[in-house]
């Protein structure tokens, strides 16, 4: 099994392997969009760190891939989410046993030396500890100087990204990846995280989040309890239309509660994130080592423009309320109609259907209004700034739940479920998210 290869130049050999490859591809015929679909799986999946997280952002985010041949791209990059191929196990056992100071054999009732799946940081085992399944992540030993290599690779990593996404602004997307990636690397912070939402969420019917086991747990191991349930591409084939709309309001429920109630942003959203039916016939959500805090005054304005929305009331004052927007009325008036737009799912009569069309719809045009419009737009905070880091998180990540609702079809009465979050209890009756660690 291989390391993941170290050295600027080494991997930077692998991002050009894929580049030479698209740039030809593109006049060629679908076979060599199958070629080339399964040539980024091996490299990227090979390299981890950021080149497979964008990897797996292309797998599930509309408007990356060549649209024509967008189910071929698809179909191959979801190997990226829970499939790509696992590296160095010598390696990784290793170092689980050096972070836990002991043999994995006697720390764990049983443990499965073939791991279950290999992420774009860290790989996972299935384990058994005091009589409980549960799954361990480790981190893969050189990750941390890979990716430091990719820093400073990380013009040609967009390079590569914008063979695809011609006209989308890979840019600030890859730029938002970097500036969160090494808070990942702590899976103390991870589990502080992941504690915090199962509290959250621990009497909600429809809603599963993981417990972590405290005991085999340190910055570079993370162990939690293992999940029952079936990931998207397999759950679609046999999910009912009621379950279907079951789980996607429940992912609505979680991802703008999350922020409106709790000021915390889950931003990892891709489907390999999600267990349909586990536990209890829930929603099972994992992977909190990319979570956002907002302040109370961040959370607020967001939830201003999205009530507005809901209650069919102009989106003007809030973009300028809420967000600090400073813009002409023709540019205001521009930005309120792409916004109206991205919230149709809570504006529109109700229930709301959504489909895949909405989530390439809005992949576009959001795009598009995004590299018009930020040149003629200030913001008085800089946080919300069109090419701020916030901002871009936040849209990276509705376009990911787009595709993920759009791909259940999920039915349901989305204003009623936003509206009744203003009532119910919120940050000020939750229990407060966990402090920064020391150094993150």
């Amino acid at each position: 099994m291989s390391r993941i290869k170290k050295g600027r130049f080494s991997r930077l050999t692998g991002l050009g392997k894929i580049g030479a490859r698209a740039a030809t591809t593109a006049v060629l015929g679908r076979g060599a969009h199958q070629k080339l679909a399964q040539a980024m799986v091996r490299e990227l999946g090979a390299m981890k760190g950021l080149p497979m997280k964008v990897g797996q952002l292309f797998s599930y985010m509309d408007g990356l891939v060549p649209e024509a041949h967008r189910d071929v791209y698809l179909e191959a990059l979801a190997a990226l989410r829970a499939h790509a191929p696992a590296v160095d196990n010598e390696g990784v056992l290793a170092l689980l046993e050096e972070e836990l100071g002991g043999s994995r054999h006697e720390l764990f009732e049983r443990f499965d030396d073939v791991p279950i799946s290999s992420a774009s940081i860290g790989q996972v085992y299935a384990a058994r500890f005091e009589g409980e399944e549960v799954c361990v992540k480790v981190q893969y030993p050189d990750i941390k100087d890979a990716t430091v290599d990719d820093l400073a690779n990380v013009d040609a990593i967009k390079g590569l990204a914008k063979l695809f996404a011609r006209g989308i602004d890979v840019d600030s997307i890859i730029d938002n990846f970097k500036a969160r990636l090494f808070e990942e690397f702590d899976y103390e912070r991870e589990a502080d995280m992941q504690r915090h939402f199962a509290t959250i969420y621990a009497d909600d019917p429809d809603i599963l989040v993981p417990a972590v086991i405290d005991p085999r747990t340190t910055p570079r191991v993370l162990t939690t309890a293992r999940l029952s349930g079936t990931m998207l591409e397999a759950y679609l084939p046999t999910a009912s239309s009621r379950d279907r709309d079951r789980f996607g309001l429940a992912l609505f429920r979680f991802a703008f509660g999350s922020l409106i109630q709790h000021r915390l942003f889950h931003a990892d959203p891709h489907p390999g994130n999600l267990m349909f039916g586990a536990g209890d016939n829930q929603l099972g959500i994992l992977d909190y080592g990319c979570v956002q805090p907002f302040t109370d005054e961040e959370a607020d304005g967001i939830a201003q423009i999205l009530f507005a929305a809901a209650e069919g009331r102009s989106l003007k004052d809030p973009l300028i309320d809420g967000l600090g927007i400073e813009a002409d009325d023709a540019t205001l008036d521009e930005l309120a109609t792409v916004t109206a737009l991205t919230l149709r799912p809570v504006s529109e009569a109700q229930p709301y259907t959504f489909t895949p069309q909405f989530s390439s719809e809005i992949a576009a045009r959001v795009t598009e209004a995004k590299l018009r419009l930020s040149a003629r737009i200030l913001t008085r905070r800089s946080y919300f700034g069109l090419d701020a880091d916030g901002f871009t998180f936040i849209v990276r990540n509705l376009f990911g739940l787009a595709h993920i609702w759009g791909q259940l079809g999920s039915t349901a009465d989305f204003r009623d479920a936003l509206l009744r979050m203003r009532d119910a209890p919120g940050a000020d009756d939750a229990p407060s998210p966990p402090p920064p660690r020391p150094g993150g």
